[in-house]
């Protein structure tokens, strides 16, 4: 039963995900959906690979090198897309 909670949680959290992902590129892509659905099977293999870690590797090592991949994209996507181009509603 708590694995279902969770696996219908975290669903929510990706269609969310997924409906703003497409929002916003959608203002600026033709490939918006695809992309955006792209980014929502992502999330769901990232939740798929943390529930079948192995006990003996450890959590601590796992979110430092997560982390790290994050800022690594994050760091890629800074350089790459133009501030200028970017027509957000909030800032």
């Amino acid at each position: 039963m708590n694995r279902i909670v969770s696996f219908i949680s975290f669903s929510l959290f990706v269609l969310i995900n997924i409906i703003f992902s497409y929002k916003y590129l959608i203002r600026v892509s033709n490939d918006a959906l695809l992309i955006s659905i792209l980014y929502g099977l992502c999330l769901y293999i990232i939740f798929y690979i943390i529930n079948k870690i192995p006990e003996q590797v450890s959590y601590k090592k796992f979110i430092y090198l997560f982390l790290i991949l994050i800022v690594t994209i994050q760091g890629v996507l800074h350089f790459k897309i133009p501030v200028e181009t970017l027509n957000t509603d909030r800032w």
